[in-house]
């Protein structure tokens, strides 16, 4: 499955995950993304591959750089906090949490509706990776605000379904307090589509 214009890692995974009919998390065990650390590690992809890049192309029949495309790693030169925390750090410090949103994101119904082709009416419009930087607060293909939560149960938009389960285009991101392990609530399920409100 080819990338969208503009998309990111996150909804790639989504979209691949949904047409194979597994959940986010088995795709990522089976595209060599999952490791034993996976919240620091899901949020760390967002920045780059690193090493795990060609094993990830070559499991989504992806060139190299599109693959790279996926990220925010493309973005280092103009935005230079990227490349501030692509260089290696202590693992305790967490140096892109307040530039760039790891546990939600924001989003543009209009977008993740998609634009009617086959592809996206089966599996959804974009989840875009800029969208995930705190500057991006404006769809600039639909002149719109971005949404930052689900219109039904209003918690964070997240790209990914924390419980594993199938593709929940809005599933939540974890509630405050979260530690590993805890228990949360599950994703409410609304579809991306139906939070386009006229």
């Amino acid at each position: 499955m080819a990338p969208l214009p503009g998309e990111g890692l996150p909804g790639l995974t989504l979209r691949l995950a949904h047409r194979l009919d597994l959940s986010p998390t088995m795709l990522f065990a089976r595209t060599g993304l999952q490791t034993s650390t996976a919240s620091y590690t899901s949020a760390r992809l967002l920045l780059g591959l690193g090493d795990r890049l060609t094993a990830f192309a070559q499991a989504t029949q992806l060139t190299p750089a599109e693959a790279a495309r996926l990220t925010l790693a493309p973005d280092t030169e103009r935005y230079p906090s990227i490349a501030m925390s692509l260089h290696p750090r202590p693992k305790r410090f967490f140096p892109y949490g307040l530039w760039v949103f790891t546990s939600f994101t924001r989003y543009c119904p209009h977008c993740l509706a998609g634009d009617g082709s086959m592809i996206q009416q089966r599996h959804g419009g974009p989840w875009k990776i800029r969208w995930r930087l705190p500057v991006i607060f404006i769809c600039q293909d639909h002149q719109t605000f971005l949404r930052d939560g689900c219109p039904r149960c209003h918690r964070s938009a997240h790209a990914f379904d924390q419980a594993g389960s199938r593709l929940l285009p809005l599933s939540p991101s974890r509630p405050p307090g979260h530690r590993a392990g805890a228990s949360h609530r599950p994703g409410c399920r609304t579809h991306s589509k139906s939070t386009l409100i006229s």
